[in-house]
């Protein structure tokens, strides 16, 4: 009966294969953050230089690097909340995602002060005509890709992690248009950081069949 079961186990073991070894989702969060900004950044240039001055603004203007500052923050912790997300048995999230939402207040917050009291000369310079579609362009191929990463680990909440995934992917664009288009807090809100909801959203709906029918 022994030698029996012995057998059993050593046929059910005779085909595996080792594990793969995943990425853990700091290191994802770096390689897709590190890829879409290169993706965003080429494609961007490629279609119309930066502001004039735009750079020089974001090192001698306080007020601009810290709006800057915080959306990048925003984005990176966003992305890494999303990633945990494809990792079932991790601690709590919630923690994380406080720090997220708090985050992306203060970066729009940013805006609306601004309404008031803007960190740069507002006007029509450097405008490009759709950035709103440029945001939604560029930012798609950022949530397919997240998708696909997804669609290799199990994830539980899809709908949550989607939802992150879509913020993540609207932020990159966001934040560099920021740099590639006019300066004007009005606009910005309505054609740069409102988009970044539709992509949440999307991303949200996306997730939930994705990996629906991966199960």
């Amino acid at each position: 009966m022994r030698h029996d079961f012995d057998k059993v186990i050593d046929d059910l073991a005779q085909d595996l294969q080792p594990a793969r070894k995943l990425l853990s989702p700091l290191r994802l969060t770096l390689l897709w953050w590190t890829a879409s900004w290169g993706f965003v950044v080429g494609t961007a240039l490629l279609t119309a230089p930066l502001r004039p001055g735009a750079l020089d603004n974001l090192v001698t203007v306080p007020q601009f690097t810290i709006e800057i500052a915080t959306g990048l923050l925003a984005g990176f912790l966003v992305s890494l909340a999303a990633f945990r997300l494809a990792v079932p048995g991790l601690s709590s999230n919630r923690w994380l995602l406080s720090v997220v939402v708090a985050l992306f207040c203060t970066w729009v917050l940013a805006y609306v002060v601004g309404l008031e009291y803007p960190a740069l000369m507002t006007g029509m310079m450097g405008k490009r005509p759709h950035c709103a579609l440029e945001m939604l362009a560029y930012s798609t191929p950022l949530l397919l890709a997240a998708a696909w990463l997804f669609a290799r680990r199990y994830t539980i909440r899809s709908v949550r992690a989607g939802l992150l995934a879509g913020a993540a992917a609207g932020a990159v664009p966001a934040l560099m248009m920021q740099l590639a288009c006019m300066y004007e807090p009005v606009h910005i809100l309505k054609y740069h950081m409102a988009p970044i909801v539709c992509v949440a959203l999307f991303g949200a709906l996306l997730f939930y069949f994705l990996l629906r029918l991966k199960r």
